[in-house]
Formats: structure tokens, sequence, C-alpha cells
């Protein structure tokens, strides 16, 4: 198997190693939305961002696809993007009446998958029958409802398995 439902399966016999990626699919959603030969950053979101409900009530996102790009990060941090599970998560809560600040931080995540879209999930052959799992909580850290954002993640030889952004 080399392609699986959008994503590329790579294995190495040798040092028993698998790898899975979307590199072929970012690749398109950097080109669908003329993003391609934007200058690549490091980092997917600005922890000292946050982002409020468009205020003034009117709809600013009539000049820019948010739902669509929103969704298309969605589908790859599903399956191979862990990384993405945050910023997503976050930027998710205003796809009804997204403004500009929610689009420019939007644009700072095809910025960084520019950046990064050679990443891939390894998995290598552990003996361990132990499944690590790691998880934080943001106490009350939503500006506007004072809600926790809470994540976890499990991994495997070394990969992550299961994850999780609310």
């Amino acid at each position: 198997m080399h392609l699986f439902l959008g994503m590329e399966v790579e294995r190495n016999h040798d040092e028993q190693l698998l790898h899975i990626n979307q590199i072929k699919y970012l690749k398109e959603i950097l080109k669908h939305f003329r993003m391609e030969d934007c200058k690549p950053i490091g980092v997917p979101f600005d922890p000292k961002v946050k982002l409020q409900r468009n205020a003034n009530g009117n709809d600013e996102s009539k000049g820019f696809p948010y739902q669509q790009a929103v969704g298309s990060f969605m589908y790859a941090m599903l399956y191979t993007r862990p990384d993405l599970a945050y910023p997503i998560s976050v930027l998710s809560k205003h796809m009804a009446n997204p403004n500009i600040e929610h689009w420019m931080v939007l644009k700072r995540i095809f910025r960084y998958l520019q950046g990064m879209l050679q990443m891939k999930l390894q998995f290598g052959a552990t003996p361990s029958k132990e499944v690590p799992g790691y998880c934080d909580a943001d106490w009350g850290g939503d500006l506007e409802d004072r809600r926790s954002i809470t994540w976890f993640v499990f991994m495997i030889g070394g990969g992550a398995i299961s994850w999780s952004n609310k």
C-alpha cells in the first residue's frame, strides 16, 4: 500500500519504520488557496493571540474562503497532522462569522505548512506494550466564555495514534 485516502504510506523494512503523510494533499491546498509561494514560518499559531468573536456583527468573511480553508486543514489534522489540532480548534469556533483577524491567523497556518510540508508521522518497531499518553488544559483560557481548552495525545512506536484538542 502506497496511497490510502489521500495519505501516502512509506515503509522501510530495514529500519522497521512506517511513515504516513499528506504532503501531496497539503501542496494541493496551498495551490488551491494561492499560497504555494508564501514565506514559511516555524510555528502555526502565536500563543499571544487571543481571538474573539466578530464584535461588529458584519459579515467580513465574504472576501475570503474561511470555512473551506479550515475544513481543508481539518482533514489533514484528523489523519496525519496533530500539530494543527490546537490552531484548527481555535479557528473552528469562529466558522459562523469570521473577521479579518481570523483570516490572518488562518494565513499563518498556510505559511507554517509551507515550511513544514515534509513532516510525517513515524512509527517504529517497539518491544514495549506501553502506550504513553500526554494531556494538558488551559483552565478558563477562553476570553469570551471562560471555558477550558484541553488536549491529549497517545503514541505507539514513537508516533501519534490518537489526538484531540477541545
